[in-house]
């Protein structure tokens, strides 16, 4: 039987880990038809599964609407009321069957009550008041949400209108998704309204009632079933083209997490709910692997350089001042691969003593597994100290260098030739002057 045992525990260790990597914790299985994964803080892909491809956003589009308002109405024009029109609340700019706030024409309600709608309510209505209100009609405020796009480089991505509803024409990717989160992201404003779980609108000139909305981001939501403590904003979207839509950040010990999952679920039909599981466990695979961790410490040697003028070292070693951080795959992390390259600077670099410890000289650069991951300053690790005599030869020497000092040095020299030469001719001149006077 213990045989019979070891040869089973060997069969499994040969035929289950047959490399390293056959290990590993692998990317969950998920039904969205694209999924992108960004490291916000170093711009690291953590996965890609088709996030180039062209998708519907279907209301995700409201995050640039969202970008476009807090980058065009200062914060303290957000209390400015609005009045809705006709058009922007009605079918001239909207379906019908999307999602809205119940905006109706001539409320009033200010910018920041709408701008509360768009993010918490993910409503139609309200995109269109905010766009009219930014750029003074909605077809010119597409133009800008367009003009907008081409500068965040988000070349798969065209909009037809500010609030996300189907149009053949109306397109984007996970990518460009994944961009356009790690800029808005930027405003506190934006995170601060995101992570509103409910929001309550007090009777209006148009409603006698309270209106209470909820958000549609459910991991945000410490009552459902996918709360996710460390999901800081997000925003969802749902068309039947686009199927459920969810872009989200999180942040968690130095992690900044943007996750993006399009078309999750076989269909619009049956597929509801079914893109808070492919986040949830995104996130929690992501979160098992994935560190920023330091992969150089602080006063670590690095490098020497020369050192003049000191009777006791020619060369000083320099040190790193600051931890660098990466983001690595725990599971795959070969600290081997790490490399700290100086600048050409501190390469042709020469100092003068006396050096400080702690001196600061130049920087590095540090890379893991050939990508960049940060610049580090370089420091002395220990102090030099200066000969008296070396610097006064130094100081002698340099002097001596000094292009006046060359030129004063030349004129003296030349002038002193001169005298010679005029002396010697006055010597010649006395001479000849004495032989004649003999003959005579």
């Amino acid at each position: 039987m213990k045989k019979l045992l070891s040869l089973m525990l060997a069969l499994v260790i040969l035929f289950g880990c047959v490399s390293p990597l056959s290990c590993l914790a692998a990317a969950p299985e998920v039904s969205a038809e694209a999924v992108y994964v960004l490291e916000r803080g170093s711009e690291k892909i953590l996965l890609d599964k088709a996030g180039s491809q062209r998708m519907y956003p279907a209301s995700i589009t409201k995050l640039m609407t969202a970008l476009l308002v807090l980058e065009n109405v200062p914060a303290e024009d957000f209390d400015t009321e609005i009045t809705a029109s006709l058009g922007a609340v009605t079918h001239e700019n909207l379906s019908g069957y999307g999602s809205t706030a119940g905006i109706l024409p001539a409320e009033k309600l200010t910018v920041d009550e709408l701008f509360h709608f768009l993010l918490i309510q993910s409503a139609n209505d309200a995109a269109n008041v905010l766009a009219e209100y930014v750029s003074g009609s909605v077809g010119a405020f597409v133009v800008k949400m367009n003009a907008r796009a081409a500068e965040l480089g988000l070349t798969g991505t065209h909009f037809e209108n500010p609030h996300g509803e189907h149009h053949e024409n109306h397109y984007t990717c996970a990518k460009d998704i994944a961009a356009l989160m790690s800029e808005i992201v930027k405003h506190e404003k934006y995170l601060s309204v995101a992570a509103v779980r409910q929001y309550k609108k007090a009777p209006t000139n148009k409603y006698k009632l309270e209106r209470i909305f909820n958000n549609t981001n459910r991991l945000i939501n410490p009552n459902s079933t996918y709360y996710n403590e460390y999901v800081l904003a997000g925003k969802t979207g749902t068309t039947t083209p686009a199927g459920y839509c969810i872009v989200t950040y999180a942040e968690k010990d130095g992690l900044e997490l943007v996750v993006v999952t399009l078309k999750s679920g076989k269909n619009a039909e049956t597929g509801g709910g079914m893109q808070f599981d492919d986040q949830s466990a995104l996130y929690k695979w992501l979160f098992s692997i994935y560190k920023n961790m330091p992969i150089v410490p602080a006063d670590t040697p690095i490098c020497e350089i020369p050192v003049r003028l000191s009777e006791v070292m020619d060369t000083v070693t320099l040190m790193t001042v600051e931890e660098v951080h990466a983001v690595v795959n725990t599971e795959t992390y070969d600290a081997s691969l790490v490399r700290v390259e100086p600048q050409q600077a501190v390469k042709d670099l020469v100092l003068d003593a006396p050096v400080d410890r702690g001196q600061k000289v130049g920087l590095a650069d540090v890379y893991y597994d050939g990508e960049h991951c940060g610049t580090v300053s370089l420091a002395a690790i220990t102090g030099v100290e200066r000969s008296g005599w070396l610097y006064f030869k130094n100081r002698v020497a340099a002097f001596f260098r000094l292009w006046p000092v060359r030129i004063l040095i030349i004129l003296l020299i030349a002038a002193a030739i001169t005298w010679l030469v005029l002396r010697e001719r006055a010597l010649r001149r006395r001479n000849r002057e004495l032989r004649l006077r003999r003959y005579r």
